[in-house]
């Protein structure tokens, strides 16, 4: 048998830390001190070239510049998200798994068994789990992973309602930057 041990549920409680460093990643605060920095090397060169405050033709606060800044900023704060998503239910869908595998029955049809799991080491079966969430949060499902009895089906059947969601906020935030 395979043990489920302290270690894994360790795991899942440090992907959860991450979820909240997740939200402390302010955009106003980033694009606050990007602002601050720009504002201040324009009033140093102010101070040095007074024609460079007159220049009305060129874009001195590089405004243009601060929007894509904002845009990259944003777009990478989805892909964190969406990583942290997958990995920390992948890492629920495998706790899940070996809590089945071990306790509902070993000799029953499960992922843990069907794939030849029971071997893998927990990096391996991190990013297995992360690229099965993936997969299935994205609604892409490529079939080389998927659920095998049906507790694992009703599962996923939840899975794929909160993948429904995320792909919901992804396209709230590229409508929000087109806007």
């Amino acid at each position: 048998m395979f043990p489920i041990n302290h270690c894994e549920l360790f795991y899942l409680i440090k992907i959860y830390r991450m979820i909240y460093v997740v939200n402390q990643f302010s955009l106003g605060l980033i694009f606050k001190s990007i602002k601050d920095y720009m504002l201040h090397k324009n009033q140093e060169k102010c101070k040095s070239d007074p024609d460079f405050g007159e220049d009305t033709l060129n874009d001195n606060n590089q405004i243009e510049n601060l929007k894509y800044i904002n845009y990259f900023i944003k777009i990478m704060r989805v892909i964190i998200i969406i990583l942290n998503l997958c990995f920390f239910s992948g890492m629920s869908w495998i706790l899940i798994c070996k809590i089945e595998y071990r306790y509902i029955g070993g000799d029953r049809d499960n992922f843990i068994k069907s794939f030849g799991l029971e071997n893998y080491s927990p990096i391996n079966l991190g990013i297995l789990s992360t690229y099965f969430m993936f997969t299935t949060l994205s609604a892409v499902g490529f079939g080389d992973f998927y659920p095998r009895n049906d507790l694992e089906r009703i599962i996923i059947c939840f899975v794929f309602v909160i993948g429904i969601r995320v792909f919901g906020f992804i396209l709230g935030v590229f409508l929000e930057m087109i806007e």
